[in-house]
C-alpha cells in the first residue's frame, strides 16, 4: 500500500493551520473519496469499506460520515479518563441522538469521509478557523448536506498531562467562540459581537 501513497509539502507561510493543511492535500487529491486521519490515529481496519458502502447505500446529499472517535489509554491517569468519558458521551450517545433528530453534526477533528468533488465544491476547510470540524459541520447543514455517524471507531491518544490538556480545551473554546462571533456579526448583533471578542482574547 506504501507505493500508493505521497507526501503533500505545504508552503512555509501563515496561517500554519491544520485546515490550511489540509487544503493542500485536497488540490492533490486523486481518489473519489477523502478522509482525515491524525498521526496517531489508529482507526478500525474496515472503516475505510465501512464508509464507502455507507455512501454507496444513501442518497446524493450524503457528504461526511463521520466515524466516532475514542482514546487508547483510558486507564493511563485521571486526566485521561476525564478525556475519553468525554468522547464517550459526545461519539456514543450525543452525535448518534442529533442524527436520528435530523439536527446538524458537529464533526470531529478526525476520521471524517468526504466524496471529494463536494467537499471541494464546499471550499473546502476554513485555513483560519481552529475548529475547521465543527465549521464544517455547520456549512454542510447550511447547503442542506447531510452527514451520518459511522458504526466505526478511531482511536487516539488522550492528552496526558494537565497543561497540554489545558491548551487542547482552550484552543477548542476559542475556535468554538470566533465561530459564534462571525455568526453574530453576519447578521448585524455587533453589540454582543464586541463585548465577547474581548473575553475571547482573553483566553487566548
Amino acid at each position: 500500500m506504501y507505493h500508493l501513497c505521497s507526501t503533500a509539502l505545504v508552503i512555509f507561510c501563515n496561517p500554519r493551520t491544520k485546515p490550511r493543511a489540509c487544503n493542500f492535500g485536497l488540490i492533490q487529491s486523486l481518489g473519489q473519496y477523502v478522509v482525515i486521519f491524525n498521526a496517531e490515529d489508529v482507526p478500525d481496519p474496515l472503516q475505510l469499506k465501512k464508509a464507502v458502502l455507507t455512501f454507496a447505500n444513501h442518497g446524493p446529499n450524503l457528504a461526511c460520515v463521520q466515524a466516532k472517535l475514542n482514546f487508547y489509554n483510558p486507564d493511563q491517569n485521571l486526566l485521561t479518563r476525564w478525556f475519553t468519558a468525554e468522547y464517550s458521551l459526545w461519539f456514543d450517545l450525543i452525535l448518534p441522538r442529533l442524527q436520528k433528530a435530523h439536527f446538524l453534526l458537529p464533526l470531529g477533528g478526525t476520521s471524517n469521509h468526504f466524496p471529494t468533488q463536494m467537499i471541494r465544491a464546499l471550499g473546502g476547510w476554513d485555513a483560519f478557523n481552529v475548529t475547521e470540524d465543527c465549521d464544517l459541520g455547520l456549512r454542510l447543514a447550511w447547503f442542506k448536506m447531510e452527514a451520518v455517524v459511522l458504526d466505526s471507531t478511531t482511536y487516539e491518544e488522550a492528552k496526558s498531562r494537565t497543561k497540554t490538556g489545558c491548551v487542547s480545551v482552550l484552543v477548542g473554546l476559542k475556535g468554538t467562540c470566533r465561530r459564534i462571533l462571525f455568526i453574530c456579526a453576519s447578521h448585524g448583533i455587533t453589540r454582543v459581537s464586541s463585548v465577547s471578542a474581548s473575553s475571547c482574547q482573553c483566553n487566548s
